[in-house]
């Protein structure tokens, strides 16, 4: 085998190991399904084509395109990209019709972004976070995993539209 596919192999299974989407126990496979997969080593990035489906334990996510950004190195005047975690990721991003369902609470948007660093999440192009029948929307959607939390923004044009409903009841038959 070739240091380029030892290369893509490790880097597969390195590509979806943070915590923010994915389940916590690593020891869970991720799995990872599309149409296309095109790895470029001169920019430090892989992107999953066409119909990207993936899967860790009870997370699923779908979209279009997920682009993984990786972080280089200067060693001996050369770019090396690192490998081994989530320090080494600087950014992932799903693109299209993203969709993220965790057992009853689903996320969907247009763009999902996620910076391993800061810890921190971004939903954008028409952001909708449903749990059972509750749900909120707004036009940018900010997830801080460091202290679990979220801000939901609005502008002139799309305010923070939030629907709940008691505990135990639900949406009414008419």
């Amino acid at each position: 085998m070739n240091k380029n596919k030892i290369f893509l192999l490790n880097f597969l299974i390195l590509i979806f190991i943070s915590n923010v989407c994915f389940a916590k126990n690593k020891n869970v496979p991720i799995q990872v399904n599309s149409d296309k997969m095109v790895y470029t080593q001169d920019k430090n990035v892989v992107v999953f084509l066409g119909n990207v489906y993936v899967k860790q334990g009870k997370l699923n996510l779908w979209a279009d395109k997920i682009t993984v950004f990786f972080a280089t190195q200067k060693i001996k005047n050369q770019d090396i990209v690192t490998a081994g975690g989530n320090k080494d990721i600087k950014k992932i991003v799903a693109e299209g019709k993203v969709k993220i369902v965790k057992e009853d609470k689903e996320a969907r948007c247009g763009l999902a972004i996620y910076w391993p660093e800061t810890k921190k999440i971004v939903l954008e192009k028409n952001p909708i976070l449903k749990q059972k029948e509750n749900e909120i929307q707004g036009e940018k959607i900010v997830f801080y995993l460091d202290n679990n939390s979220l801000e939901i923004f609005g502008n002139n044009t799309r305010r923070v539209q939030a629907i709940f409903f008691e505990q135990g009841k639900g949406i009414q038959s008419e």
